[in-house]
């Protein structure tokens, strides 16, 4: 009868021991710890497949994809049938851009673990990078249905089913996710655009401030707002929401123009010259900002200045695209 030594226990115990300390300073984002204790669980039992594969894991987080997918190999080779082995080196292959490798190792970590939600919402981001919209929704409804505690999948859904034109499903997603998580300002802005589309525009509003309230330089939100503000013809609050813009992007032609336009369109010749002019230093090519600084000018009751601006757009025009309106009507 073979006699295994104590020591042999000994050695799985303390292996045991650091896989858990590397698990709970994996929790809490510590991974260069997380790699140390990972590498003595390692050194105690080379057979650790676990250990393996959760270091495959902090490599990834270190992104060191290349590791990442030595360990998980390792992991498969001890234990073929370990799901978080195909799922953790399907992120790899994904961030080295192996997107159809990735796609193949999710496929095995969700044949061999069909209950686990994370691998379907990993699997649907792969299937969506190759445009497959119909399957990434269907990851998304079967990972929510097993996990429906998370924003972020009612987030990636809503946009799918936006995507596939189903607006009131995309609703829907948006506001589950704000309920999961208040301080989405992503889908915030999302929803804002919904119901902007939908004729809803008090309602977008209040989305877009409440998106900004949360993250106050989300560019993204303050051109959604300014913008309906400008199709409102609400020159007096759009011009105000365009500064605000304006301060996060100081060299934003497009802000710059539409602040222009909104001054000019309520008279204020002098603010809509001076932010055309703005427009022209930064580019200074510029022939549409010049036609509209003439025009600026032009009604100002600065003729000369109107022809010269009219002029040197005329100059810098492409021969192929038609004039813009250059006289003072």
């Amino acid at each position: 009868m073979t006699t295994i030594p104590d020591n042999t226990y000994i050695s799985v115990d303390e292996a045991n021991l650091h896989f858990e300390k590397g698990l709970a300073k994996m929790k809490a984002e510590d991974f260069l710890s997380a790699i140390e204790d990972l590498n003595r669980s390692i050194e105690l039992n080379t057979r650790f497949f676990k250990a393996y594969s959760q270091r495959g894991f902090v490599k990834n987080q270190l992104q060191d994809y290349d590791g990442a997918i030595e360990d998980c190999n390792k992991a498969l080779e001890i234990e073929p049938i370990h799901s978080w082995g195909y799922h953790v080196r399907g992120i790899s292959k994904y961030k080295l851009y192996d997107c159809l490798s990735a796609i193949n190792d999710l496929n095995k970590a969700i044949e061999i673990s069909p209950g686990r939600a994370i691998s379907y919402f990993v699997r649907a981001v792969f299937l969506d990078r190759i445009g497959k919209d119909e399957e990434v929704l269907a990851d998304y409804n079967e990972g929510i249905r097993l996990d429906p505690s998370k924003a972020d999948p009612f987030y990636n859904r809503g946009i799918i089913h936006c995507r596939l034109g189903n607006d009131s499903a995309s609703l829907k997603d948006y506001d589950m996710a704000i309920k999961l998580d208040d301080t989405l300002y992503k889908a915030y802005l999302n929803r804002g655009c919904i119901k902007e589309s939908a004729g809803n525009t008090s309602g977008a509003i209040a989305d877009y401030n409440k998106a900004i309230s949360i993250n106050p330089k989300y560019i993204n939100a303050h051109h959604r707002r300014s913008m309906l503000k400008y199709k409102l013809e609400d020159w007096k609050g759009c011009i105000a929401y365009f500064t605000k813009a304006i301060k996060i992007e100081s060299e934003s032609i497009y802000l710059y123009f539409f602040r222009g336009m909104s001054k000019q369109n309520m008279g204020n010749y002098k603010g809509a010259i001076k932010d055309f002019t703005i427009i022209l230093t930064l580019n200074p090519q510029d022939y549409i900002a010049y036609s509209f600084r003439g025009k600026a000018k032009n009604s100002a009751g600065d003729a000369i200045g109107a022809e010269i601006d009219y002029k040197r757009a005329d100059e810098l025009r492409p021969k192929n695209v038609n004039a813009v309106k250059t006289n003072g009507s």
